[in-house]
């Protein structure tokens, strides 16, 4: 008969006899690498850190090793000089909603909830795509596109480029930097970091901070350092010798503030006078009248006229409001097309048909813009304490003893309205309560850099590594 196994000891406090609990029940803490956005959470939240990051508690469909939410406008990004990019998008785009689909059913996840999971993504894979096509269409300097300046002046390096290193003096981890794109400038011979940012605030609003945020310090460092250890040559022997470091490029697209709904189904235009008793609608042209216009008012009522009238939208409105003597109307019909909402954000875009207003607005500060941060301005010694101070703080979260205790609560950031957030079970809780919260509450336990091992503490020097992670084609 075999031995009993001894029951799981609870813990006593939430120090040492915690984590040998959540040890116990998968819960294996880990030392995490240090990356831009660990700066944020570790900064105002050290157990929002620990959760997420020492223990790799994660909402299970909000997480996707091949992509995660928001993702979907940087492959497109990524791949800006590549002709099969709409292929691969649509194709990644597939693959997410087949592992939602995959995630609801291993996690017995209700229907509806999976079927809201799809609608959302679809919807965010919708607006990735409006957004992309604004980065590739409209102008931001001197009347060209964002796309136009990236293909006339530099070369791709690689997208999507992921470079992990150890500093000497933060020992215990790896660093990862993972920038959106790495460029040669052929005409000044430097290179160049391109980091893509959606925002719902203003561009220049948004792009006023760059020069201060970690994500600019920790990224320049990084190519710095591969720079100065010939380790970006060893990567790319075909640069110049004396290449330089550019600096940072970061640009901006504005997120439109339209919802897709109802106004986004098909729809015509009427207008019925009740005054002249005369109502028309406008329709698009039939064949024989191609030739003289793309839409055609039809009479419905009150009035009879031997020649159609026939033009662009703009002049059968005109035309139909002036004959019936009532400002023409939206009769909309059917279910709203996704289509439909990705051609009413262009016209948001570009300030065009029912958004002449935006107009304005969009002629001092662009819906798409680019800011440049120099190295030379950056890396001088100030800058570089600064930096160091971040990053020594969030190597002291990533390298203590990781038990409960050794990390504050910021509770403010639990109540959201008139909800509490997500991960506050885990605030409000005991540890022992831990292990069927992951399970009751639908988390995942996936840590991020999963293919990145934890360093050995007899690991001989490691100078550093670049890779692309440029998406590709699924097979």
């Amino acid at each position: 008969m075999p031995p009993e196994t001894p029951p799981t000891l609870l813990p006593k406090d939430r120090g040492r006899s915690a984590r040998n609990f959540l040890e116990s029940e998968g819960l294996v803490p880990r030392t995490p690498t240090i990356r831009s956005s660990d700066y944020k959470t570790a900064l105002s939240d050290p157990f929002g850190y620990y959760l997420r990051r020492r223990l790799g508690i994660i909402p299970a469909l909000s997480y996707s090793e091949a992509l995660s939410r928001g993702s979907y406008f940087h492959i497109l990004f990524a791949l800006y000089d590549k002709g099969d990019r709409q292929q691969i998008f649509k194709r990644m785009c597939q693959a997410r909603l087949a592992e939602i689909n995959k995630i609801a059913k291993e996690l017995r996840i209700s229907e509806n909830a999976r079927a809201t999971a799809i609608e959302n993504e679809v919807l965010d894979q919708a607006m990735a795509a409006s957004w992309y096509n604004a980065f590739e269409n409209l102008p931001c300097l001197n009347g060209n596109s964002a796309l136009d300046i990236l293909l006339d002046n530099y070369t791709k390096l690689g997208a999507e480029y992921r470079l992990t290193w150890v500093d000497e003096r933060f020992p215990k981890t790896r660093q990862v930097a993972q920038f959106d794109l790495l460029l040669h400038n052929r005409k000044t011979n430097k290179i160049w970091i391109v980091d893509a940012k959606t925002t719902a605030a203003p561009p220049l609003i948004r792009l006023s901070t760059v020069k201060e945020e970690f994500q600019t310090m920790h990224y320049l460092h990084a190519l710095e350092w591969f720079m100065s250890r010939g380790l970006l040559h060893k990567q790319f022997p075909n640069l110049p010798e004396d290449v330089q470091l550019g600096g940072m490029m970061h640009i901006a697209i504005l997120k439109p503030s339209i919802q897709f709904g109802q106004a986004d189904r098909d729809f015509h235009w009427e207008s019925d006078g009740k005054r002249t008793g005369i109502a028309g609608r406008i329709m698009r042209s039939p064949v024989n009248l191609k030739d003289l216009g793309d839409y055609v008012i039809k009479w419905t009522s009150g009035y009879k006229h031997p020649e159609p009238i026939v033009g662009t939208m703009d002049e059968c409105l005109v035309e139909l409001h002036r004959i019936t003597g009532k400002k023409p109307e939206r009769v909309y019909q059917g279910e709203p097309s996704i289509s439909k909402y990705q051609e009413r954000c262009m016209r948001w875009y570009k300030g065009e048909g029912e958004y002449l207003d935006r107009a304005p607005d969009f002629d001092h500060d662009p819906p798409v813009n680019i800011s440049y941060t120099h190295a030379s301005t950056m890396l001088d010694n100030d800058w570089r304490l600064d930096y160091l101070d971040r990053v020594a703080m969030i190597y002291n979260l990533a390298t203590r003893d990781p038990y409960p205790c050794n990390f504050l609560k910021n509770i403010d950031g639990l109540r959201m309205g008139s909800k509490l957030a997500l991960y506050s079970p885990f605030y409000l809780t005991e540890p022992k309560e831990w292990p069927a919260l992951v399970q009751s509450q639908q988390f995942l336990l996936a840590h991020r850099d999963e293919g990145i091992p934890e360093l050995d503490p007899e690991h001989q020097l490691f100078l550093g590594a670049l890779e692309s992670l440029e998406p590709e084609l699924p097979t």
